[in-house]
This record gives structure tokens, sequence and C-alpha cells, in this order.
């Protein structure tokens, strides 16, 4: 009787941590020699309408900010099922600004040289997987990991 207890105690908290590790984040850091931040990635697991071709901002529950000088960049969903919005506040044309996405080989799948404050990028045609995708504004950038599903 004790054995079947204690079996059915390990297969509970088995299935309570599998479900925890679910829910987890993760956020890298990367360093220059001077010690200044010089990227930041976050990967978060987030809740999204099945369907984004009708991506709306409230069926985003979360949303993953970064800061490059005076400019605000949100993007979500991520994970995403094709469709990635990746919003830039305060933003004004310049020809050096420009988002690249990369697959994990390093290859170069799209780039986007004409930016705006709302920039929607279409990774529906791409298998699933992860992709990096960096963001340079004027001398500045910032990367992100996206977990295309």
């Amino acid at each position: 009787m004790k054995k079947l207890i204690y079996i059915l105690l390990a297969v509970i908290c088995g299935m309570l941590f599998s479900e925890s590790l679910k829910a987890q984040r993760e956020i890298q850091f990367a360093y220059d020699v001077a010690g200044n931040m010089t990227s930041r990635t976050i990967l978060m697991p987030q809740n999204t309408t099945e369907d984004n071709s009708d991506l709306d901002v409230a069926d985003v529950l979360e949303e993953y900010t970064d800061e490059i000088d005076e400019h605000v960049i949100n993007l979500y969903p991520n994970p995403t099922k094709g469709k990635l919005v990746v919003e830039i506040s305060n933003y004004q044309t310049n020809t050096k600004d420009k988002i690249v996405v990369y697959n994990m080989h390093g290859q170069l799948l799209k780039q986007i040289s004409t930016l705006s404050n709302s920039n929607l990028i279409d990774l529906s045609s791409n298998s699933s997987g992860t992709y990096i995708l960096k963001i340079f504004l004027g001398d500045k950038s910032t990367e992100w990991k996206i977990i295309k599903q």
C-alpha cells in the first residue's frame, strides 16, 4: 500500500514539474569587454489565437519590449504561427534602419529596409523552428529569438 502511495505521489509530482517547465522563460544577455550590454534575448511561452491572420493586440497576452535610445520596441506574438508584429515607437525613417531574420545556420531569410511604426513580418512560408530577428536602428541593434510553430 505504501509503495502505491509513493508511486502515485511521484507521478503527481512529475506532472506538476513538467507543467511548470512549460511556463519558464529564458532571458539571455550579451556584454562587450567594457561590461556594456550589447544584446538581450527573451524567449517566453504565450497563448495567442489559433489563427494569426487576424492578429489583434487584444488577442496577445504579453508583448516583449526592448529599448534602443528613445525607441521602445514591442514584438508579438512569440511563439508565432506565422505573422509577427514589430512596433517601434517614435520611429522616423532612416535609410540605415532595417529588420533582418536569420535561420539558426546564419542564413539571411528576410530583410525589411523600409520600416514604419508597425512592421508585419510574415514567416508563414518558413518551416517551424527557431529564428533570429535583428533590428538595426542607426548604429545600434537588438536581437530576438523567434519561435515559429
